[in-house]
């Protein structure tokens, strides 16, 4: 073998060798790549698998909140005012006025002057022989306003007015209240009749008598309290 074909043979076993290592480094590289190809591969695999895509499906989605926000402490605090309340009588919450006073109707009317005339006629009747009052003190008349629109007219006398059964316009004997008596039944136009917004009652003895013609426009006049003005003014005649 010559000198050049030494050089030769040499050089191509050089160039062998590096190639071989060449070789190693890649086959060395491609198993690195590899794993990590492979960790790649499988991940998409697992990804992509029936378990993974129902377990996607299964996971909970946000959806908008349908809650209207709470609100703030200042709008809480502020409340509406509250409502007029309804009760029958008034509307509680609404200014009132003072109760106006009440339209007298046309039986009302008549019964003002039916009870009118009833005092007329017992200012009539005349004083017993021998009465040593003075004409003046004889008999006295006063208006009392009682409870519900009632007006009560008293006639006083230190005689009985009832006397002459023709002065009272009674048509019975009257319901008693205690000391007084009274009734809604009168004689008007020789005709008895009951009044419902009327009451006539009276106490009477020989030395003295009263006798009350109360009226209302809300309809039967309070007994008790004819009978109580009956009783102030019987107290004012043994005075």
């Amino acid at each position: 073998m010559s000198m050049a074909d030494e050089g030769v043979y040499v050089s191509r076993r050089r160039r062998v060798q590096r190639r071989k290592k060449a070789l190693v480094a890649v086959v060395g590289m491609a198993a690195v790549l590899g794993g990590a190809g492979y960790g790649v591969t499988a991940w998409k695999a697992a990804r992509e698998s029936p378990i993974m895509s129902d377990l996607g499906a299964l996971a909970p989605t946000a959806t908008p909140s349908s809650e209207s926000p709470s609100p703030s402490p200042a709008a809480r605090s502020a409340k509406p005012a509250p409502a007029p309340r309804w009760t029958g009588a008034r509307l509680v919450g609404v200014p009132q006025k003072a109760r106006p006073s009440p339209t007298p109707t046309p039986a009302g009317r008549a019964d003002d002057a039916v009870a009118a005339a009833q005092v007329s006629r017992l200012l009539q009747a005349r004083r017993p022989a021998g009465t040593l009052v003075a004409a003046s003190e004889a008999i006295t008349v006063a208006t009392e306003a009682g409870p519900d629109g009632t007006t009560i007219r008293i006639v006083a006398a230190r005689y009985d007015l009832t006397a002459r059964g023709d002065m009272l316009w009674a048509a019975d004997n009257g319901q008693a209240f205690a000391d007084v008596r009274c009734t809604q039944n009168l004689v008007i136009d020789a005709k008895a009749q009951v009044r419902p917004g009327m009451m006539l009652c009276w106490r009477a003895s020989a030395g003295r008598s009263v006798v009350a013609v109360a009226t209302s426009v809300y309809g039967r006049p309070p007994a008790a309290s004819i009978s109580g003005a009956i009783d102030r003014a019987w107290r004012r005649l043994s005075q």
